[in-house]
Order: structure tokens, then C-alpha cells, then sequence
């Protein structure tokens, strides 16, 4: 693989590093009571919120990526 793409292969993965270190910190001590709260006017859950970031992730990596099946696409395990 050429140096190029080994760099941009490594500044990808600090990017998304660091979004999850700012999201998790953002979040980390939300209650799952706060996560689902829906406040008043047009403002919606934080629980809405942090799907609405996860969502496209997951696709973008485990689909798009790895050429997998996003993890929400997966059938559950019963």
C-alpha cells in the first residue's frame, strides 16, 4: 500500500477516535431516563441525537468499509 494511503488510512482512524472521545465524553454520564427525555419545543432526545451519529458511522465503517452488514442491519441473536 503506498505511503499516501497509509497516511490518510491513519489520519481516518485518529478522526474517528477523536469524534468518539468528544461524543462518549459528552455523554458519559447521561441517564438512560436523560437519554429518552423528550424536552419541550422542537428540540429532540438525546438518546434521538446520539443514534442520529452512530447510525451513519456504522454504515460507513462496518458497511461501506469493511464491505460488511452495518450492525443495525444485522438479524438479532435470540
Amino acid at each position: 500500500m503506498p505511503a499516501a494511503s497509509n497516511k490518510a488510512i491513519s489520519l481516518f482512524r485518529e478522526q474517528v477516535k477523536a469524534a468518539h472521545q468528544l461524543v462518549e465524553g459528552t455523554v458519559a454520564k447521561v441517564t438512560p431516563e436523560q437519554a429518552h427525555w423528550s424536552p419541550p419545543g422542537i428540540a429532540i432526545p438525546i438518546g434521538a441525537t446520539y443514534a442520529h451519529i452512530v447510525t451513519p458511522e456504522d454504515g460507513t465503517i462496518n458497511g461501506m468499509l469493511k464491505g460488511g452488514v452495518p450492525f443495525w442491519a444485522r438479524k438479532p441473536h435470540i
